[in-house]
């Protein structure tokens, strides 16, 4: 039994050593819209469980833009999305659009999180839930690409590439003129 035992924990000692971040990250192929998802595991959370695709970011109007990605949980454990950064901006937050007394109106989330269930799709777009960049520090055109950070509970982040596109949106939703509503 000791043998057993031995084995046992230098097993679970190497699958520890697998789990880690090397710090080189995994890369997965997204849509085909020439974007890559760089992944970097770090403690409990399985990064590379996360698929994300069509990663955008609407060309901004002023000084807020949005963020949309479909995220796509692949693993066997829920998480969820707590956090983004990037260094196109000051600040970021977690939003939904919704209506209240008639008016589409974006508002942060409170709680900063967006769940992701294991084996689900979440799609964050104009209209439902975005992060929301706040504050531009850099000039934004139709064509660049830029790198987001996203964390997840528990630690994990993945960076994916994003691509500044135009988007036409409708005119009551909010985000067309880049500005939260007043109360919003």
């Amino acid at each position: 039994t000791r043998a057993a035992l031995a084995a046992l924990i230098i097993l679970a000692a190497l699958s520890l050593v697998a789990c880690g971040d090397d710090g080189g990250g995994d890369d997965i192929a997204t849509d085909g819209a020439d974007t890559t998802t760089t992944v970097a595991a770090t403690d409990e959370v399985a990064c590379d469980d996360l698929a994300a695709v069509g990663a955008t970011v609407r060309l901004p109007p002023g000084e807020n833009t949005a963020v949309y990605v479909e995220l796509t949980n692949n693993g066997t454990a829920d998480t969820a999305l707590v956090g983004a950064s990037a260094d196109f901006a000051a600040d970021y937050e977690l939003h939904e659009t919704a209506m209240v007394d008639g008016v589409l109106e974006m508002q942060p989330l409170d709680p900063q999180r967006i769940e992701l269930p294991a084996g689900e799709t979440v799609v964050l777009e104009p209209g439902g839930l975005h992060v929301m960049a706040m504050g531009l520090t850099a000039q934004l055109a139709e064509g660049d690409v830029v790198e987001v950070e996203l964390e997840l509970d528990g630690g994990c982040t993945i960076t994916i590439d994003a691509e500044v596109r135009a988007m036409d949106l409708p005119m009551d939703d909010p985000a067309a003129e880049g500005e939260e509503p007043m109360g919003g």
